[in-house]
C-alpha cells in the first residue's frame, strides 16, 4: 500500500473530511484536499474544481491589453495554451 493510499484510508482523515471528491471532466471524480481552516462562523467551501488548463488564458491576456489576434498567434506558436486547443 502506498503512502497516499494509507493517507486516504486513515480514520482521522476520513472523520475530519480532509479529502473531498469533486467532479472532474476527465476522471469523473477527483479526490481533493478540503478547505482549511474550516471556521465555525465562516466555513469555507469548494464551489468548483480547479479550472482546466488554458480555461482563462484568453480572458486574462485580453484584460492585460492583448488583442485577439495576438492571443491567437501566441496559441498557434505554442507559447500559450487556450482552452479548446490540443495541448
Amino acid at each position: 500500500m502506498s503512502d497516499i493510499d494509507q493517507f486516504m484510508a486513515d480514520p482521522h482523515v476520513i472523520a475530519r473530511e480532509i479529502l473531498v471528491d469533486l467532479p472532474d471532466d476527465e476522471l469523473g471524480r477527483l479526490p481533493m484536499h478540503n478547505v482549511i481552516p474550516r471556521l465555525s462562523d465562516t466555513p469555507g467551501r469548494l464551489r468548483r474544481p480547479a479550472p482546466a488548463l488554458g480555461e482563462h488564458t484568453a480572458e486574462i491576456l485580453g484584460l492585460l491589453g492583448l488583442a485577439h489576434a495576438e492571443i491567437d498567434g501566441l496559441a498557434r506558436e505554442g507559447i500559450i495554451h487556450v482552452a479548446g486547443d490540443t495541448p
